[in-house]
């Protein structure tokens, strides 16, 4: 877990928007800053671990839109992305939810995909133990079609509905060009919430 985690806060870092030109103005100062940004968010991912609940996920469904993919090629790809996952959540001081998680399913071609990420969600309440949430996800991606297995990044957008400690989750897989059969995919998966600090799984 502290591997994924220090793989993780490389990653943040990397995705974080410090400006170029005050980066070029002043080196020794963004030293400083990304000394002190890597610092932060080390010690962020260290609190969810030790102050966060367990989570439990459960996946789930890949659905690729009709518009953007011929007939045929839905005929070879698979939308049941089964599989499971772990991973801690905690509400910050501002009452957002943020989340690390590790996760191995089926891709769309049936071969394993496996993700290391870090997910942050606000959330309203709707009625009762209803809530709504949006939000983003930071991640590490191995799959066999990409880079020989080698992790890529990616960051997506999430959206959730809560209903007390379980969640139906939603992240959107954005199509980017104008050709066919690539993105616009909504990856759908279920996460079950539970524990305090002393029942770490990770």
């Amino acid at each position: 877990m502290k591997f994924s985690i220090l793989i993780l806060t490389i990653f943040i870092i990397s995705m974080s928007c410090f400006s170029q030109d005050q980066a070029a103005a002043d080196s020794q100062s963004s030293q400083n800053f990304a000394v002190k940004w890597f610092e932060a968010t080390k010690n962020k991912f260290v609190t969810i671990y030790d102050q966060g609940q367990n989570d439990l996920y459960v996946l789930g469904y890949a659905y690729h839109d009709r518009n953007t993919y011929t007939k045929d090629k839905l005929k070879n790809l698979n939308e049941g992305a089964y599989g499971l996952g772990l991973g801690r959540s905690i509400v910050n001081e501002k009452g957002n939810t943020e989340m690390l998680y590790a996760m191995f399913h089926l891709d769309s071609h049936k071969d394993l995909q496996v993700n290391i990420g870090y997910a942050w969600v606000k959330k309203i309440s709707v009625i009762g133990n209803l809530k709504v949430g949006i939000g983003y996800t930071a991640f590490l991606v191995s799959r066999t079609d990409f880079a020989h297995r080698i992790p890529i990044p990616f960051a997506l957008p999430l959206a959730t509905i809560d209903i007390g400690n379980a969640s139906l989750n939603a992240i959107l897989i954005p199509k980017l060009n104008n050709g066919i059969n690539n993105g616009n995919v909504l990856f759908l998966f279920g996460k079950f919430t539970w524990g305090r600090k002393k029942e770490a799984l990770l």
